[in-house]
């Protein structure tokens, strides 16, 4: 009887150990879309950092580095607005692509593998809080970045979330005192151009891979009065019918050397949906989806009067929401 006493200890521990942690998972925001010569902060593209704001509400650190479970996004029209009869909400993020897994992956990879020069030597200098922290696309700044609200429409205290920095080898010197010159400095988004001192992780990534052939099989231009091909023709069709298997759909059905979210394809987050409200029907929704790294693009028409954001985030595992790490 002991024993089986000690069996059920035992399994009821396994069952609250899978318990889901409590945690705040809605975001609440506010934003006025007006026109870009009010401001950059009143723009009508506004960046949201969930795994940020998700370690404002909840006091604990989330790691920036997951695919983020949005179960949606709910948004209110302001009654007072009278610019506009319908506000339009559209959201957008990287893109669940391979490529965006796995130049999120490399990039941290090789991100840990630079400070490794001086941590393995001093590993207790990392701050607690040390981890990769990367923005959506070249046009993410501070000023167009939402932060979370409470019910009294108050901002969260903010703590501090900086951005991953690249310090990259310097072999120049300066010729006139022979001093080695500052090491460049770089942080990262995870599509579109280098932008002044920062790159895009998709587009390094494309640039340090082969890639396919354009065209595969090389098949010889003369095949078709080729002599064993000539030796097997029992028509008049198998020259012709030679060259159009030669030529069709032997090149890929993409554009080979430039990845989408890189510097030229698709250089810009991805719509993922929209949704829109009125003064006669006042809530909209837009549905499920996936943000790598939790990084939420949106974009709404233009408006006179703040419009209410709510972010869903789903629950899960990971401290109280579904979210697992960057990588295919």
């Amino acid at each position: 009887m002991a024993n089986k006493g000690k069996k059920q200890i035992v399994k009821r521990k396994k069952k609250s150990a899978m318990r889901i942690q409590p945690a705040v998972t809605d975001l609440v925001y506010r934003w006025t879309p007006a026109t870009s010569d009010q401001g950059a902060a009143n723009s009508q593209d506004q960046y949201i950092d969930v795994m940020r704001d998700l370690s404002r509400v909840n006091r604990r650190f989330y790691e920036q580095n997951c695919n983020v479970v949005l179960k949606g996004i709910t948004f209110v029209y302001p009654q007072a607005a009278s610019t506009a009869d319908i506000f339009t909400l559209k959201a957008f993020s990287a893109g669940n692509t391979w490529a965006v897994q796995n130049a999120h992956v490399k990039g941290e990879a090789l991100w840990n593998q630079m400070n490794q020069l001086v941590l393995e030597d001093n590993p207790s200098i990392a701050g607690k809080w040390h981890g990769f922290k990367v923005r959506l696309d070249d046009h993410h700044v501070a000023a167009n970045t939402l932060n979370p609200e409470d019910g009294d429409e108050a901002d969260y205290l903010a703590g501090e979330w900086e951005y991953s920095t690249y310090v990259l080898p310097q072999h120049d010197v300066d010729p006139g005192t022979g001093q080695p010159l500052p090491a460049l400095e770089r942080t990262a988004h995870l599509v579109g151009p280098d932008f002044s001192t920062r790159i895009g992780l998709v587009n390094a990534y494309q640039e340090s891979r082969a890639t396919v052939q354009d065209i595969d099989p090389s098949v010889p231009a003369g095949l078709a009065a080729s002599f064993f091909n000539l030796l097997t023709d029992s028509g008049s069709q198998e020259p012709e019918l030679a060259e159009v298997i030669r030529e069709d759909n032997n090149m890929p059905p993409y554009d080979h050397l430039n990845y989408p979210g890189g510097s030229v394809n698709a250089d810009c987050a991805v719509l993922h949906q929209q949704a829109s409200a009125s003064k006669y029907n006042p809530d909209g929704s837009i549905g499920p989806m996936i943000l790598p790294c939790g990084l939420l693009r949106i974009k709404g028409s233009i408006i006179d009067e703040p419009v209410t954001v709510i972010v869903h985030v789903a629950e899960g595992m990971y401290k109280g929401v579904a979210a697992q790490k960057m990588g295919q």
